[in-house]
């Protein structure tokens, strides 16, 4: 079965307070994957990521998904939005995947963790 995988940046800050943190921002590289049994348009997937992405690009996450947002919880909304437009096209989604690249490391949340 494929696995499709595209990727976009996002600028973001946060004020991860409960982390010990004070506001600071990143550039986080935010890698969507899904496996699927139907052939995918990679430029159609591509552009969705892209403007998925593209809605929290410079942004305060507290803003955006509530106080004390972390970059978890924007991996959660990015995968849900996803989900959800791969659902509209009536393509069978087996699995999906998210990851974000800062720094200091990966973080990966999976479409599992949304049920």
């Amino acid at each position: 079965m494929p696995v499709y995988c595209s990727r976009a940046v996002a600028s973001i800050a946060l004020s991860a307070g409960k982390l010990g943190y004070s506001l600071h921002g990143h550039d986080v590289w935010i890698r969507v994957c899904i496996k699927t049994r139907s052939v995918v348009d990679i430029s159609w997937f591509s552009g969705l990521v892209r403007d998925t992405v593209s809605r929290y690009d410079h942004t305060l996450l507290d803003d955006v998904l509530g106080d004390g947002a972390l970059i978890e919880d924007l991996l959660f909304n990015v995968l849900n939005s996803i989900r959800e437009s791969i659902s509209k096209e009536k393509i069978e989604l087996l699995d999906a995947w998210c990851e974000a690249s800062i720094p200091d490391g990966d973080i990966i949340v999976s479409i599992g963790e949304l049920a």
